[in-house]
């Protein structure tokens, strides 16, 4: 079955608005339930447009100061990695390398072993202008220096909710936080215009993916991981200079139109991002109900993506997901884009800026419908669960609801197979979440065994990694396959002396695999992992029965 990509059913009572809605207005989009609007408490339409020219720039002038440094030390247009240790692909390596030069002081050992360069030869910053050494350690301190808002005792609780419901959070950030993002042109503009996500062959979807996911379950493993100098924290400004390049790369360019679109990977973009990555996955857990009464778990998990969507470049005046103490210099008026006055619940202050940027970008084109196809067909029949395609449509259908689904082009499938669906993933999703809950010393091994299948993703599609002779997989312990997934960085080719063509991003794939049967191995997978945990908790139960 083919994606209908010419669909145009008639979705929304009002998309790519930019003035607000009367206040009291009942309003929806995207097969949102109709809300009222409050001038008093949501961000207004007029103030989002606004921050569509406001990038980041903080990154965006540190760089600039890099790639000045960088040309520094080619010749004839040529780069000198041997003398450098420069590997263009590794923004963060070499912004670690110039600060050790420039304040040695700012950067411990640790952070040297975070990005792997504590042997490398000293970067010769000597012509750099002042202005430039500034950018680049301002920089530096905003990123190390952890605000006072931030509690680490709540990042810790919080970032437990993605591994407890691992399960279904897997598929809400594939068929909702992704494939709804498609509805908000504006910003598959910046994607066609890079080529990521965007890309037909099914392997590189799979590969697009699983290094979203690399970011994720670095900044969301542990306290360790997304604070300064961890694994987590450098994946995470990995992002951010990525994003930072793709603004550079498209400034001036013909294939991006910042007049109608707005800044690329602008202030409300890179909040969406996060909000994609945090409320989105709260509504997806709900369409599952799941979580109903983890209040404070998901006030704390909005917490930790707060810190987290700060490192990516969202500042404080406008991070609806810090607390209110993160703005105290800069006073909340209504209809601005800001943290939550004191006694609002948090929670529901984060959904009412996701719904206002809704209301504001979504509008549903052919591109929308375009990406949505490459999306759920890239996603169909892929390891780990090896879901059918039109598996894959059933989940899509549960999570965008009938509107939006409509809207991206994907079909309708029979109600059996939307009833399945939301059975077997309901189920085994709660059965993890009970072992979870009951049997703390589980979450150790649960999360083990959750990061080696993503590392396991990360040897085949983003490395390239064939299992040895006759095994089915990588090993994981192979230290070339354990400094490759401590070095990554989001792949990128790129030139600092041209500025006329959209970003390059890195695709070395040499075909697509063979097709495996779907719905056959899907079968496999679910009812051995059904079977798996149930056999898990009766065991579990006798053990506590006995004890």
């Amino acid at each position: 079955m083919e994606l209908d990509r010419t669909a145009t059913t008639h979705l929304f009572k009002a998309s790519c608005r930019v003035v607000s809605p009367a206040d009291g207005e009942l309003v929806g989009f995207a097969g949102v339930r109709d809300f009222a609007w409050s001038a008093a408490d949501y961000p207004s339409l007029e103030t989002l447009e606004s921050l569509r020219t406001e990038g980041d720039e903080l990154a965006d002038d540190a760089l600039a100061a890099l790639l000045r440094l960088h040309q520094s030390l080619a010749t004839d247009g040529e780069s000198k990695p041997a003398a450098t240790g420069f590997v263009p692909s590794n923004l963060m390596a070499f912004f670690t390398r110039a600060v050790a030069v420039l304040d040695a002081t700012a950067v411990p050992d640790a952070a040297l072993d975070a990005v792997r360069v504590r042997d490398a030869p000293v970067l010769p910053v000597a012509g750099m202008s002042a202005s430039d050494r500034a950018a680049v350690l301002a920089l530096w301190r905003s990123v190390t220096e952890v605000p006072d808002w931030v509690d680490w005792a709540r990042v810790k609780h919080g970032q437990t909710l993605f591994w407890k419901y691992l399960i279904v959070n897997s598929a809400t950030l594939g068929l909702y936080s992704l494939l709804g993002g498609y509805a908000a042109d504006s910003v598959n503009q910046v994607l066609a215009s890079t080529g990521y996500l965007a890309s037909r062959r099914k392997n590189a979807v799979m590969r697009r993916l699983t290094e979203t996911a690399h970011m994720l379950v670095g900044a969301l493993q542990s306290v360790e991981s997304i604070a300064p100098f961890g694994e987590g924290w450098v994946g995470v400004l990995n992002v951010r200079f990525l994003h930072a390049l793709v603004r550079h790369r498209l400034r001036g360019s013909t294939k991006y139109d910042a007049a109608l679109y707005g800044t690329a990977i602008n202030q409300p973009d890179t909040l969406a991002t996060g909000l994609s990555f945090s409320t989105t996955l709260l509504d997806g857990l709900d369409k599952f109900g799941l979580a109903a009464t983890d209040a404070t778990l998901k006030a704390d998990y909005l917490h930790a993506w707060g810190y987290i969507v700060r490192l990516l470049g969202v500042k404080d005046e406008y991070n609806v997901l810090a607390p209110a103490s993160a703005a105290a210099t800069h006073p909340r008026v209504p209809g601005s884009l800001a943290p939550p006055p004191p006694g609002v619940d948090p929670v529901e202050h984060a959904h009412r800026a996701s719904r206002a940027i809704g209301l504001h970008l979504f509008h549903p084109s052919d591109l929308s419908r375009t990406f949505a196809g490459a999306l759920i067909e890239g996603l169909a029949d892929q390891p780990p669960a090896y879901r059918s395609l039109k598996t894959m449509y059933a989940g899509a259908r549960i999570f965008l609801g009938p509107q939006l689904a409509a809207a991206l082009g994907v079909p309708d499938v029979a109600r059996w197979r939307i009833a399945l669906y939301r059975f077997r993933l309901s189920l085994v999703t709660s059965i993890f979440a009970w072992l979870w809950d009951y049997s703390p010393g589980m979450r150790a091994v649960l999360m083990r065994k959750y990061v080696e299948g993503h590392n396991e993703l990360m040897a085949k599609f983003v490395f390239g990694l064939e299992p040895p002779n006759g095994k089915k997989k990588p090993d994981l312990t192979d230290p070339s396959l354990v400094e490759a997934l401590r070095e990554f960085a989001f792949a990128m080719r790129w030139d600092p002396a041209r500025t006329d063509e959209g970003v390059s991003l890195s695709d070395t794939e040499d075909g697509d695999a063979a097709a495996k049967d779907g719905s056959r191995a899907e079968a496999r997978w679910m009812w051995r992992a059904a079977v798996m945990v149930a056999v898990v908790a009766v065991s579990l139960v006798v053990a506590a029965q006995v004890v």
